[in-house]
């Protein structure tokens, strides 16, 4: 039978990741917009009758680089010390699990006990940004389009056709806001910690537990922090959480790399409006546009960018 602490403690953890989803969870603006180049576009709102178009969800570590990865945990290193003068052997412990190498390699010293993973697909809040066009139309062109989603009609689609809860969250560049986050999850986390060593002579327990918890904390905010550098990207982003495993992770090859993915299904009537990069200039940009939307029953605006064109 488990012991009465490791019930409260069980309990702690979920009222601190709830928490914690409190702080990076947002309500749903109006609109949303996803840069992709023209073959991707095509195989977002492309379906058969009677079946359901796909988005493709990427696991969180494997996000355009692993950038993101090791931003955040300089993040949590840099306000570690704050575990230092209380529990010494906690800051020790977690500056060694919190190792950018062992995150990189995915390092499972201490088995998981928990199911979650998170997948995410990335918005902008803006249709016509410069630098999205640049980076993420993928082409040498950098010919591409922004596809404009009514949020509250995508994520409803999502959640009813495969039955799952997504989240949306603005990304945080912040610094400040960053770090009030971290130091309220290491505090958190030194709760724990010290009801541990106050309940349990298992050294190997305790830190299997901080270390499990730690874990679930980082991979839940890694999916929302960035480096302020990107704050122009204005990006928001929708996250399927699988606590149930129930949804088999497919792979796709992108630079060499394998990238674990979910497809989950959608309503194209969500769909409202795409934009033009501005180095499609050409009136049969919009007019194949029209012609495909018709194809798989959208009615979208079709827009120009309003950025001066150039060779981007």
């Amino acid at each position: 039978m488990m012991q009465e602490y490791e019930k409260i403690l069980n309990q702690k953890y979920e009222e601190v990741y709830n928490e914690l989803e409190k702080e990076v969870h947002s309500d749903l603006p109006f609109r949303i917009y996803h840069y992709t180049g023209a073959s991707f576009l095509q195989s977002i709102i492309k379906h058969k009758l009677g079946e359901k178009a796909k988005l493709w969800f990427t696991k969180w570590n494997f996000l355009n680089d692993f950038s993101e990865l090791r931003y955040i945990h300089e993040v949590v290193d840099n306000n570690l010390h704050i575990l230092n003068d209380k529990t010494p052997e906690l800051y020790k412990f977690l500056k060694e699990i919190n190792g950018i190498d062992r995150a990189l390699k995915n390092d499972t010293t201490f088995l998981r006990y928990s199911a979650r993973e998170n997948y995410i697909l990335s918005f902008s809040l803006e249709p016509d940004l410069l630098n999205m066009w640049t980076y993420y139309t993928k082409s040498a062109q950098n010919d591409g389009y922004s596809i404009g989603f009514d949020t509250s009609e995508l994520v409803r689609s999502i959640n009813n056709a495969n039955h799952i809860t997504v989240q949306c969250g603005y990304v945080i560049y912040d610094e400040k806001e960053q770090e009030r986050i971290i130091q309220k999850m290491l505090s958190e986390l030194q709760e724990m910690y010290i009801m541990l060593m106050d309940n349990s002579d298992e050294i190997k327990y305790i830190r299997w537990m901080i270390s499990n918890c730690f874990e679930d904390y980082i991979n839940l905010l890694a999916c929302y922090f960035k480096h302020p550098a990107f704050k122009e990207e204005k990006e928001i982003r929708l996250v399927y959480e699988n606590v149930q495993n129930t949804m088999w992770e497919k792979v796709r090859e992108k630079n060499g790399l394998f990238i674990p993915y979910v497809e989950l299904d959608y309503d194209v009537e969500s769909i409202e409006e795409v934009w033009i990069s501005p180095t499609l200039q050409d009136k049969h940009a919009a007019y194949g546009l029209n012609i495909l939307g018709e194809q798989y029953g959208i009615n979208w605006s079709i827009n120009q960018s309003k950025i001066p064109f150039r060779n981007i």
